[in-house]
């Protein structure tokens, strides 16, 4: 269903621009089985029943605006996304994942590190946005990593729709592999990186971490990646039977071609939107590399003009 999506959109956004609605925003925390989570609701000011997007974050210690500082990540990407989504009318409720800025509080950090984890938080969220009032619906927007985790978690809460944004179709150690092979490592880090990921899976001790992958396994970070590293995002996502939006782009660095084929063979229905010389933080990049990796410190960059109309479109075509 590759490319209708780009028409609605286009058509939609047509009548919705021009009219945005005024926006109310504040800080909030929304509870989980470990703790509570902060976010940030935007609301627009609307009569009537209105759709609520939760915008669940990706790798790392992304914030709920899309930055990391402790990688030099500032891009504010969720941010853009957000404010976009209420212009057209629609809510968004955006956190800090578990262990991230506001929400790194010792209750917060109690909690074991485990997909399954995350995947409840998500679920969590989505449980705070259904109690917002003038809500009717909510709608489920993973980016990168955190498109795993909504799908794991619409297996356990179903959303209305879901749309998964530079979502990964393989399990998460081809991925890596792919990404260390992408940045011309030493064939023997990348082997033993290999090996690193397969002791993971396996619950055997992992041994000596070269200096070169330290930063890619901490012992912190160990138990979460032994419970990621064997998810498969395309069979997950097959469990499912909601609408589904994937916007890919093609100059995305962190997933490929490849990843969406996958997505796409799991979920026959769902609704495909390309979006050519895009990147992984949603910027019209072409295909410059530099210009790629230079959005990833560019907060003020805007996301590309056609993502914020695509997911519009989607949520407007499968309102109840």
């Amino acid at each position: 269903m590759r490319g209708r999506m780009l028409m609605i959109a286009a058509i939609l956004f047509s009548i919705v621009a021009g009219s945005a609605f005024a926006r109310s925003e504040k800080v909030t925390r929304f509870a989980t089985e470990y703790g509570s989570l902060e976010a940030t609701l935007t609301v627009p000011e609307t009569a009537g029943p209105m759709p609520i997007a939760v915008i669940v974050p990706g790798s790392g210690a992304t914030d709920r605006d899309g930055n990391d500082p402790r990688q030099g990540l500032r891009t504010e990407v969720y941010r853009h996304l957000a404010e976009g989504l209420v212009e057209a009318g629609i809510a968004c409720l955006r956190y800090d994942k578990r262990g991230v800025g506001a929400s790194a509080t010792p209750e917060d950090l109690a909690a074991p590190i485990l997909a399954s984890v995350y995947a409840d938080d998500v679920v969590d969220a989505m449980k705070a946005a259904e109690t917002v009032n003038g809500v009717d619906q909510v709608f489920l927007i993973g980016h990168s990593e955190g498109a795993l985790m909504s799908i794991l978690a619409a297996e356990k809460h179903s959303p209305a729709g879901l749309i998964l944004i530079g979502a990964p179709g393989r399990p998460f150690g081809q991925v890596i592999h792919e990404q260390l092979a992408a940045q011309s490592i030493p064939a023997e880090v990348l082997q033993r990186a290999d090996e690193i990921m397969t002791a993971l899976v396996r619950g055997t001790p992992v041994g000596e971490v070269p200096p070169m992958l330290a930063p890619l396994f901490p012992p912190r970070a160990r138990p979460f990646l032994a419970s990621i590293l064997a998810i498969d995002p395309a069979k997950e996502l097959s469990h499912l039977s909601l609408p589904t939006l994937i916007l890919h782009g093609t100059t995305d660095l962190q997933v490929s071609e490849r990843d969406l084929e996958l997505l796409e063979k799991a979920d026959r229905s769902a609704e495909v939107v390309d979006l050519p010389g895009v990147n992984h933080m949603l910027r019209d990049v072409g295909e410059d590399r530099a210009a790629n990796l230079a959005t990833y410190k560019d907060p003020n960059a805007p996301i590309d003009d056609r993502v914020v109309p695509a997911v519009v479109a989607f949520i407007r075509e499968h309102r109840k």
